[in-house]
């Protein structure tokens, strides 16, 4: 009797022990019916219904996951089974967590390295850019050099290496996280932001 206990005990921690989430079992792409999740070491990127919401940083205490965009916080009760994110449903009466349904997401086969840079085609940064499709542009980007609306006569040398931009503006050179480039958008994280914008049909 003794040596069953035993036996359904360490299969009780074993169990447990696999199910423990961290940072590095949740890296990679996620996919549900209607959520798409990307989620690097430092940052989730969630699409939803077309829209993209990115959270500048990310933190797992036991069951719960915190999601942190700018000044707001996400709570989100999460486990893990057979390879399965599962976002759990929780207690409507608890107003520190966000009341969700359930959703199973799954990985996905584009999933990279998780200490892997990734890397962007430069010439997708060329063209005209803008806060969105009807605002003013903001910038346009030539060959190997960046030029701003509001001064049309200075122009500053780009590069675009891996997923980091450099910019060489006079005096001092600009730096951000490239967390996507497209045809039609581009979004990049400064130093206290996420930039979004939007390609201009010029």
């Amino acid at each position: 009797m003794k040596r069953l206990v035993i036996i359904l005990c360490i299969g009780l921690f074993i169990s447990c022990k696999d199910s423990r989430i961290s940072k590095q079992t949740l890296i990679g792409n996620w996919k549900s019916e209607k959520i798409s999740l990307e989620i690097t070491e430092d940052r989730v990127m969630r699409i939803e219904n077309g829209k993209e919401i990115v959270y500048d940083n990310y933190s797992i205490s036991n069951d719960t996951l915190k999601l942190f965009q700018k000044s707001n916080i996400e709570l989100h009760l999460i486990s893990l089974k057979e390879e399965k994110l599962i976002f759990n449903p929780v207690d409507a009466f608890k107003k520190d967590i966000q009341l969700i349904d359930q959703t199973v997401f799954t990985k996905t086969l584009k999933e990279k390295n998780v200490y892997e840079k990734a890397f962007f085609d430069k010439k997708l940064l060329e063209g005209v850019w803008a806060e969105n499709t009807e605002e003013n542009a903001l910038f346009f980007v030539e060959n190997d050099s960046i030029t701003y609306v509001e001064s049309l006569g200075n122009s500053y040398p780009l590069k675009l290496k891996k997923d980091t931009l450099y910019i060489h503006f006079d005096g001092f050179m600009y730096k951000g996280e490239v967390l996507k480039l497209s045809q039609d958008s581009l979004v990049y994280k400064g130093e206290n932001e996420i930039i979004r914008l939007y390609r201009r049909k010029e």
